[in-house]
């Protein structure tokens, strides 16, 4: 299943402009009426009526001057930039651990025409407890789950007249294969400097004249191109960015229960060295833990890539265990990738209803929700849209209730076997910074967490530099918390569990836990007429078949897989005035990478930027208050107002 979803923005309808001058008059109207004591006079006078044309006229033309130079307003149909800006798409909760998220909708419209499709997006997957829901007419659940217009945005037209295009800019442009399509990206390369796109991050140096023919060759076969990375440097994203582009891997307030109570390992869990006690205690309800800090050295609690698969969700509802984890055996944990709930969007043709005697029918021995869901039912997503790509870069977060007036509260990120570790002595509030293998990383500082108190902690290892928040604050070093790009490309055995938050000495609990991955770059470059297979970053793939069961096996075997994948890179020069563009849904996003497969150049000109992307100022209604079934239509969902970063 490939879809490359380009981005084109629609000025919203025009109407309620003209209902709004409309309402205007009338009240203009009302407002001068007859004076008391006067005769008979028309309904308007010539002077009454010439002072409502002039009003709607100056309306007309300053609204019209407002959406040339300053402003103007869009609406978002597809998903290139999704989660960060959305298309149109359904927003979902899920019925097994509450979670909500929502599902691409692009497929059931037509962008050319904006008409409806008969098509529907019919399932969509959980990114948390991986749950595949059924989002057809008629399910089972007897629940609707209506499809929305995407984003609403301001633009501004005036930000690149006075000031140049900034690395992370969202910005709209004219799309260079047709200047009558407005498309929204993120700006990543900038004028006079050549990009690469490598292992999910983005690499930048000053352009070479040499650089414009000898990132590709004259047929095209980029994996033919010799890149030395030690040429460029890491672009890194600046916190604001970071935070605004996390991807949801694990949030541990919802947990799902029937996986545990099927014996399915919790994700957190205490962490012990054999013949010693873990020294944290579990919760009933498995969200939160505890620790007196009375075990020796560092205890830890350890999160581990437990993911369910569609069969075992499929084992689970027929009231037999999951054959992922055997009784009494041992489920090996997974590689974090670039898996997006977003993309996973199953779309069926024509009329799809049960029918009697049809797969989906539960009485023909299936049921599509409840008990028994099967792959011919349509509702199974794609194994290429469950992430192929292993993600290093992440960050944890999580509050941190402190019960005593000493010890270290630990966090750790591993990637590619290395260990990233911050540690915080909660008597002073002192934080240092640690990386394994590397002696001389020791930025410290001084942070909030001193003593008894309660603290929202976010530790992150992405793009080659490590930040620390406290209370929602970047916590600042008395050094560079940035790092050498490291030789740790390839997943190590440690990579399966990637997150630990220890103790030493210090009483702790640790609860609302959540793990969040960094975006990743697909390295694609299709040159003219190269086929539209799915995008990957795979020279050789580590994958033997496209079959669910085989992607997550190979995700199990971190040797393996990196020894057999061999990773693409690639590289764009850019000249004056020409910019890099790219979505970050990188798997679903018509951009740059693209863009010659299209006989177009990779670039976007100057001349074609229009405005900076500054605020989502109506997302869609919601239909009932959340977790209720109590409808408010009409009230704007306000969780969705912000600025756009």
């Amino acid at each position: 299943m490939s879809r490359k979803r380009s981005k084109r923005l629609q000025p919203p309808d025009k109407a309620r402009a003209d209902a709004l001058a409309e309402r205007g008059g009338k009240d203009h109207q009302a407002a001068s009426g007859p004076s008391e004591g006067a005769g008979p006079q028309p309904f308007f006078s010539a002077a009454g009526m010439r002072e409502v044309v002039e009003s709607v006229v100056i309306a007309f033309v300053l609204a019209f001057l407002f959406r040339t130079f300053e402003a103007e307003a869009f609406v978002i149909p597809t998903g290139s930039m999704a989660p960060t800006l959305m298309g149109r798409h359904k927003d979902v909760i899920c019925p097994e651990c509450g979670y909500p998220f929502q599902v691409s909708a692009s497929d059931e419209i037509d962008n050319n025409t904006g008409l409806r499709k008969s098509q529907d997006v019919v399932s969509g997957t959980c990114p948390i407890c991986r749950y595949t829901m059924d989002l057809r007419p008629g399910n089972r659940a007897g629940e609707t789950y209506p499809s929305y217009k995407g984003d609403r945005i301001l633009v501004s037209k005036l930000a690149y007249r006075f000031d140049d295009p900034h690395r992370w800019d969202v910005a709209v442009f004219k799309y260079p294969g047709g200047a009558k399509t407005n498309f929204i990206k993120r700006i990543v390369g900038l004028p006079n400097e050549a990009v690469c796109i490598s292992h999910g991050d983005l690499f930048i140096k000053p352009v070479e004249p040499r650089d414009f023919t000898r990132f590709r060759t004259p047929d095209y076969r980029y994996e033919d191109v010799p890149i030395d990375l030690r040429e460029f440097e890491i672009a890194r994203k600046p916190p604001a960015k970071i935070r605004a582009t996390l991807q949801p891997v694990c949030d541990n307030d919802h947990v799902q229960p029937k996986l545990i109570e099927a014996g399915w390992p919790a994700r957190w869990s205490p962490w012990a060295r054999p013949g010693s006690a873990a020294g944290w205690q579990t919760s009933k309800d498995y969200r939160s833990f505890y620790t007196d800090g009375s075990a020796e050295g560092d205890a830890r609690i350890t999160y581990r890539h437990v993911v369910p698969s569609y069969q075992d969700w499929q084992d689970l509802k027929s009231g037999s265990p999951p054959r992922g984890y055997p009784a009494g055996g041992n489920l090996k944990p997974q590689l974090i990738t670039d898996f997006s709930a977003y993309n996973t969007d199953m779309s069926s043709y024509g009329d799809y209803r049960p029918q009697a005697g049809h797969p989906w029918d539960p009485h023909g021995g299936y049921d599509a929700y409840g008990e028994r869901i099967d792959d011919e039912s349509g509702l199974a997503p794609d194994a290429s849209v469950l992430g192929l790509h292993w993600v290093g870069d992440l960050a944890v977060e999580c509050t941190v209730e402190v019960e005593s007036p000493g010890g270290e509260a630990v966090f750790e990120l591993v990637e590619g076997g290395r260990i990233f570790q911050c540690r915080i002595d909660v008597a002073t509030g002192k934080a240092v910074l640690s990386i394994d293998g590397l002696e001389t990383y020791r930025p410290t500082a001084t942070t909030r967490v001193r003593r008894p108190g309660t603290y929202r902690i976010m530790f992150s290892n992405i793009d080659d530099q490590l930040l620390l928040w406290v209370n929602g604050k970047v916590v600042r070093f008395d050094a560079q918390t940035s790092y050498p790009h490291l030789d740790n490309t390839r997943p190590d055995e440690e990579d399966r569990e990637p997150v630990r938050i220890g103790s030493r000495g210090a009483a702790l609990r640790v609860s609302h836990l959540k793990v969040f991955r960094d975006l990743y770059y697909i390295a694609q470059r299709l040159g003219p007429g190269a086929g539209g297979a799915a995008i990957t970053d795979f020279d050789r793939s580590p994958y033997r078949s496209s079959d669910r069961g085989e992607v997550a096996a190979a995700l199990s075997d971190p040797q393996a897989w990196g020894a057999s994948a061999k990773m693409r890179q690639v590289a764009f020069p850019l000249g004056e005035d020409q910019f890099l563009v790219l979505g970050d849904n990188s798997a679903e996003s018509k951009d740059s990478r693209l863009w010659e497969n299209e006989h177009f150049p990779h670039y976007v000109s100057r001349e074609l930027l229009m405005g900076k992307a500054l605020f989502i100022y109506w997302p869609h209604s919601l239909e009932k208050i959340p977790y209720t079934n109590i409808p408010i239509r009409f009230l704007p969902n306000l969780a969705r107002m912000h600025f756009v970063r």
